[in-house]
Order: C-alpha cells, then structure tokens, then sequence
C-alpha cells in the first residue's frame, strides 16, 4: 500500500506526486467469488521519447533471446498495457485463497449434496464456515451449516482434501457459501441434472448434454444460421414456440407465447448499421399487422433484435428503440438466459416486461437478468 515492491534486483516504487489511491474489489457484493485484491495506483507515467524507444527497440532485436522491440517483449513478459505511454503507474495484487472447493467432485443428486474442498496443508480448517441452501428445499430445514461435518484427508499432490455428505431434500438445487472466518471465499451453485422443472429442457438436454451445442451456437460460433437456430432453441427451452423461416425476404424467427401473441426477431452477430436492421423489422411488422387485420386476428406484435455484442458496443440509443418499439436482447440477456432454462417460465409474462422496459435502457433484459 506505500507503492513499493522489494525484488531480488531491487526495489521498484511507483512514481507519485500527491500520493497514492487504493482500491479494492472485496467489497463488491454481487461477485461470485472472492480472492484478495489491492490495486495502488500512482501518477501519470512520463512517455519515454520516440528516439529513446527506437533504442530500446535495437538494443532488444541484437539481445540474445531477440525481442522485436519493447512492445514484443512487454507483451511477452504480460505487460502490454503498461507500456503505452500515459496510463497511471499502479500495483496490481491478487491473491488466492487457501481453501476452495473441489468442483470435480461436487455434485447434487437424489436430495443428497456431496462436498469436497482442496485446501493447502498448513490451512487451519477451524477458519472455515460452510453453508448450503436447498432450492426450493423444505423451508428452513435445507438451510445448514456443514463445515463440522468435513472429513479432512492428506492427498498424495500435498494439498488436504475435505469432504461431506448431507440431505436436502425436495432440492434442485444447492448454494454454497463458503467462508474464511468472516470474509466469504466463493458462492456457487450446483444443479440436479436430472430434476429440472421445465420438461423441454430435459426433452432437449437428452441430445444435447448439459447443452452445448446451442450454447456454442448462441454465444461462439461465427456462421450466422448456427446463431440463428441456437435462438430457436434457446426460445424453445424457455417456453416460446419459435419457427424458423425459409424464405430470405423474411424476419428469422416468428414466435409465438402460450398467450397466441407474435413476436418478429432478427438475428445479427454484429450490427453494422441499427438503423437499417430496426428498420427492416418494423416494415414486416407492419406488413404482418395488415395481414392479420383482414383476417380478424389481433394485430399486436412485438419486435425483437438479438445481438451477440455486448450492449456497450452496439450504437443504439434507448430513445430510438422505444420509438421503433423493439426490444434489444444482447450478450449479457443471451448468457443469462442459460441460468434460466432449468425452471418453469412464463413466455408472456417475460414479454410483458420488456415491453414496459423499453423506456429504460438499463432494464432492457426480456426478464431474464439474473
């Protein structure tokens, strides 16, 4: 927190004029998990003279191993973006915690949660608290605290392994909150895989194990028509009845609540021009609206853009998309979408809401914000 290293070759301190400012992520509450963290930022760096630098480069290209100049070998030694010139002069720390849990041998199934921590020999275990939370579990019954109940044990790597066992019944689904004496370590949860509320999921997830291909589809892969489909089925899963459709001159997807209400989506893996995307959307809604009018149908339909580009890199403004009234669904929505696909949802009422969020950039997540 004074801003010093001490090396081996020497002492490195970081160049300040009114002192140094220290920042913390520990206090964040909404992490998952929690290693220790000090960053100590100093001034402004001095940017080192071109002619100065074309030096430096030389003198690495003649070194034995050869560097192409200081850029190569600040990139190789991980330390690309400190070298830029005119960025603050800062201490990064972060450290592990000597306890975490075994993820490979954790596992949820039949109302029984099996435990298992690694932990560094000279840990002392009577620090740990261990607590777990059964979902939708038996009212207070499935809310323990376990840590007395961990068997530890010498593995042959050198690290102490602990282990338990413990009924919760009526569970889906378990948290974990692990502690160091009063400073929480990790939250996590571990799923039943085979006591999922929502039957389409199970119908899918028997082909489609722990569903990797649709989330390949939907959050990685470069071909569009993959994208496309992963949609399909991510909607599927959550309770939408999509189709996908054939013809070019079309939207990708028509899709359809419980409630007969219709929803017009295209899909994009980068928006290079949003008006021209929102556009096409609100011509087919109006010319689906006009369609269904004649036929005596309800003319409400809702248009949705899905985006996997996180929301920050997408030049759209809340304004525009309430005026065009169409719902932006992007990368943050699309991850967190897969966190809901093990329970019952409600496709209208999902709809309702990003609807009524329109006017609130911030809020549009077509109800799946986790």
């Amino acid at each position: 927190m004074r801003g010093v290293i001490d090396t081996p070759d020497g002492v490195v301190t970081l160049a300040t004029e009114t002192g140094y400012s220290c920042y913390s992520e520990t206090s964040h509450r909404d992490r998952w998990y929690y290693d220790l963290h000090l960053s100590v930022r100093g001034s402004v760096n001095n940017p080192v003279s071109g002619h100065d630098l074309a030096q430096i480069d030389n003198i690495l290209r003649l070194s034995t191993p050869p560097f192409d100049g200081i850029y190569d070998a600040a990139t190789w030694l991980g330390l690309g973006g400190a070298i830029q010139g005119h960025n603050n002069s800062v201490i990064e720390l972060r450290i592990s915690p000597p306890v975490d849990l075994f993820f490979e041998k954790c596992a949820l199934v039949d109302d029984t949660f099996s435990l298992a921590l690694h932990a560094l020999p000279g840990f002392d275990t009577s620090l740990l608290h261990v607590a777990v939370r059964g979902a939708p579990g038996d009212n207070l019954k499935t809310r323990l605290q376990i840590a007395s109940e961990i068997i530890w044990e010498q593995r042959e790597d050198n690290l102490v392994l602990g282990t338990a066992s413990v009924e919760l019944s009526n569970s889906d689904s378990v948290i974990v909150m692990l502690m160091i004496g009063n400073s929480i370590v990790r939250r996590q949860w571990f799923l039943d895989p085979s006591k999922a509320r929502n039957n389409r999921l199970l119908a899918v997830q028997s082909f489609d194990s722990e569903l990797k291909m649709i989330k390949n589809a939907v959050l990685e892969t470069p071909d569009s028509s993959r994208f496309e489909n992963g949609i399909a089925a991510l909607l599927f899963i959550l309770g939408f009845s999509p189709c996908v459709q054939l013809e070019t001159d079309s939207p990708d997807l028509i899709v359809q609540t419980p409630n007969g209400r219709l929803i017009l989506i295209e899909c994009t893996l980068r928006i290079a021009d949003f008006s021209a995307k929102v556009g096409k959307l609100v011509d087919r809604r109006g010319k689906l609206i006009k369609e269904l009018e004649k036929s005596g149908h309800s003319s409400s339909i809702a248009t949705v853009l899905v985006c996997r580009l996180p929301r920050d890199q997408i030049a759209a403004h809340a304004e525009d998309l309430a005026s065009y009234k169409t719902i932006l669904i992007t990368h943050k929505q699309l991850k967190n979408a897969f966190d809901q696909v093990r329970y019952h949802n409600d496709p209208d009422s999902i709809l309702d809401e990003a609807e009524s969020a329109l006017n609130d950039d911030n809020q549009m997540t077509l109800g799946l914000e986790s």
